[in-house]
């Protein structure tokens, strides 16, 4: 129930932020960050937190750490973390350059769009050899279904807290 009342809680406050967006100046003046991300802590807020380590406790028990391999796999997850979040602060310091054009209303050249798009796939590219790298990683901490549990995480992670938010557990009421 505590579960639920989070996340039913996490869902009112970006429906509350998206209700109050203006579409037409949606970018002016606002800098994207990875920090605006789901999941990561931008104001140190309790929910993000909480969010986080429940999240890191349903990864132990998915994927069935002992404490030996839990001491070697989350040092390096932590760096993935960092990696990831290096990449995505990079790629966004890229958009906000392009955002600060449109705001100034610069017309870009077909050059410039297409360094853009460049630099753009580029980010994504490396992004998934960052992934790919972070699951060969483990080799030597985890075994091979420990390995494809961990690739396939994010999804069940995500499906198990929309289960919970749309059929919450109920409580035994006594009438």
């Amino acid at each position: 129930m505590r579960l639920y009342k989070v996340l039913l809680a996490l869902l009112i406050m970006s429906t509350i932020g998206f209700g109050q967006m203006d579409i037409k100046n949606s970018f002016r003046g606002k800098k994207l960050m990875y920090s605006s991300l789901p999941l990561h802590n931008q104001r140190g807020g309790q929910l993000d937190d909480r969010i986080e380590m429940m999240k890191i406790w349903r990864m132990t028990e998915y994927l069935e750490l002992s404490s030996e391999q839990a001491e070697q796999f989350f040092p390096l997850l932590k760096g993935h973390r960092l990696n990831i979040k290096n990449i995505y602060d990079n790629k966004y310091e890229l958009e906000n350059r392009i955002i600060d054009n449109l705001d100034n209303e610069v017309e870009l050249t077909k050059a410039e769009l297409d360094q853009f798009l460049e630099q753009l796939t580029a980010f994504d590219q490396e992004i998934q050899i960052e992934r790919q790298d972070y699951l060969l990683r483990f080799t030597h901490i985890l075994n091979t279904n420990q390995i494809v549990k961990l690739a396939l995480f994010g999804r069940v992670f995500r499906n198990e807290i929309m289960d919970h938010m749309r059929f919450p557990p109920r409580r035994n009421r006594k009438d």
